[in-house]
């Protein structure tokens, strides 16, 4: 089970920017930054810890809070990197939990937050403030490095739908405007839907709308992307994924969901052309499409 460390009078600095143009945050305590109130992301740290010496300043409070780490907008980061300190709030839904970015939750990680259970407040740090009482939980999920079963439990909260027979859900990434995608993927969905396969767009549908129906298909395919990761909030995952590369592999962040919840998932890499961009907001031509129909 992860842990948790507590903290009498420990300072919480928001995320900035220094003179030399880099991020910074953490959770100050007896005159050290914590190294467990950082921010991880495989093994490349996201923000560089505040050197205590630079703040001089802070508000004061006497309440005694949970630090929540950071909110990441993206809905797979938020959903695994943003929650992973949360399975202990749950548990002290009296005590507020302390964001050190953000200014509220948007409609979608509302929706998440119900579906999980966590009925905290909510901090939303603007200034450097000391606390009366700190809590630092340890990340229930590292990206690539770890993924409790404790917190796969506190995720796993939705029972999934009966699976309807022969149903096949191509999950679009065909009206994402921002963001990585593969140009021209209409033409992959009008053969879909022609051999009798539904393209669903996820973000026309609530979170619940969504698990309601991807669970009750016995095949999902469709390009790399976070969509695929709303399974973990389900208690059990019966579709099997078939998930295409967007870029030379899929990222081993959709192995490591799969093996912690048992997911029978096949990746496929596809003859793709970089146009433009890199990494996640890449953009890509398909020089696969008879394969990815052949796939289907």
């Amino acid at each position: 089970m992860p842990t948790v460390k507590s903290y009498n009078n420990g300072i919480a600095v928001p995320v900035y920017i220094d003179d030399a143009g880099v991020f910074r945050t953490g959770v100050i305590s007896d005159g050290r930054t914590l190294k467990e109130s950082l921010y991880w992301r495989g093994r490349k740290q996201r923000y560089r810890a505040v050197p205590p010496q630079t703040v001089k300043h802070w508000d004061s409070s006497e309440r005694e809070v949970i630090y929540a780490g950071h909110i990441i907008n993206q809905f797979g980061h938020f959903l695994l990197d943003s929650l992973s300190r949360l399975w202990f709030a749950k548990n002290k839904p009296t005590i507020p939990v302390v964001w050190m970015n953000g200014q509220n939750y948007n409609v979608w990680q509302k929706e998440i937050l119900d579906i999980v259970g966590i009925t905290n407040s909510a901090v939303f740090l603007e200034r450097p403030t000391k606390f009366s009482k700190i809590h630092v939980p340890e990340s229930g999920f590292t990206t690539e490095l770890s993924y409790t079963a404790d917190f796969d439990n506190f995720l796993s909260r939705v029972e999934p739908s009966d699976v309807v027979l022969g149903r096949r859900c191509w999950l679009s990434r065909s009206l994402i405007s921002r963001g990585g995608r593969v140009l021209d993927e209409a033409k992959i969905e009008l053969e879909a839907e022609r051999m009798g396969w539904i393209v669903y767009h996820p973000e026309q549908h609530s979170v619940v709308e969504q698990l309601a129906f991807l669970s009750s298909c016995e095949n999902i395919a469709g390009w790399s992307g976070s969509a695929f990761h709303v399974m973990v909030l389900l208690k059990i995952v019966r579709p099997k994924l078939h998930i295409l590369a967007r870029g030379p592999h899929v990222g081993k962040l959709f192995g490591q969901i799969a093996n912690q919840k048992r997911i029978r998932q096949f990746e496929y890499v596809m003859n793709l052309e970089l146009v433009s961009g890199s990494r996640g907001k890449a953009i890509w031509r398909s020089h696969s499409d008879i394969a990815i129909i052949n796939l289907l």
